[in-house]
């Protein structure tokens, strides 16, 4: 499917080492590069291992498209020099998640756990989606969602951000941002018995907000709404925090008014292990 789609993308040539095809199976790759790697720990259970190497299977599949793009321009554009560097970066993005799959594998099976401080807390920036917004409104047309930025109307980046209790706007480092849209979700699947608390500061990034922003959001935990939060220029932020998330859980948003180009920011969502 995606020979076939870099194939759409292109010039047709009669010149079959020109064809993606070509180009993309001829590539080779030697172990020797990935010499020194330490594999990282995807999880202490199996459901907590599978939601973690899924979300790193598609970082590493969505990588590996940009990356054979480019070496596909380059090699029909006659400019190959810096294709070896990305085929390194392709294949090692291959191999290592091999490795960690492999060795968190062996973790699981022996109960011997090392480095695995880091699975206390995720950010849910680090799993990815079964369902996800497309088309929302503004700079994000083009765009589902976003993790660790937002983008204006003309689709630059800038910085996650809301405006506090206090009436400061306040950066965060971590987060997700979308566009408004008549109707949007952004849903995950969680293990149960996995985390026990869910806790976020949700609102309306406060470059678009104007008094026409109107914003509904409905948290889901385990596939029912638990909790419901209206937004709009006079309350335009609010903090969760939600205990035992599991299942189907996530976000459901719609307009409360006019259609607009507000932008919704998730800031700081982070899941806790007991």
């Amino acid at each position: 499917m995606n020979i076939f789609a870099f194939d759409g993308l292109f010039d047709k040539t009669n010149d079959f080492s020109q064809s993606p095809l070509y180009i993309l199976s001829a590539l080779e790759f030697g172990p020797e590069e990935l010499s020194g790697y330490t594999p990282a720990q995807l999880g202490e259970s199996v459901p907590e291992m599978i939601i973690h190497l899924y979300a790193a299977y598609v970082k590493t599949v969505c990588a590996s498209r940009r990356i054979c793009f480019k070496v596909i321009q380059n090699s029909r554009n006659g400019n190959t020099d810096g294709n070896p560097a990305l085929i390194r970066e392709m294949f090692s993005g291959t191999v290592k998640i091999c490795a960690d799959t492999l060795f968190s594998a062996r973790a699981i099976a022996c109960r011997r756990f090392q480095n695995s401080g880091h699975l206390a807390k995720t950010c849910l920036t680090d799993l990815e989606p079964f369902k996800f917004p497309l088309g929302g409104s503004g700079g994000y047309r083009f765009f589902s969602f976003q993790r660790d930025f937002a983008v204006d109307a003309k689709m630059q980046k800038i910085p996650l951000a809301l405006k506090m209790d206090n009436h400061q706007v306040v950066a965060f480092e971590k987060g997700i941002s979308l566009g408004s849209h008549f109707q949007a979700s952004l849903e995950y699947w969680l293990p149960d018995n996995l985390f026990s608390v869910f806790e976020a500061c949700i609102g309306l990034h406060p470059d678009p907000l104007s008094s026409q922003s109107g914003i509904k959001i409905q948290v889901l935990n385990n596939g029912k709404c638990v909790r419901k939060l209206n937004f709009d220029i006079n309350h335009p932020t609010a903090r969760i925090k939600l205990k035992n998330p599991r299942g189907r859980f996530g976000f459901k948003i719609s307009y409360s008014g006019k259609p607009q180009t507000d932008i919704i920011v998730i800031a700081d969502p982070h899941l806790k292990k007991p």
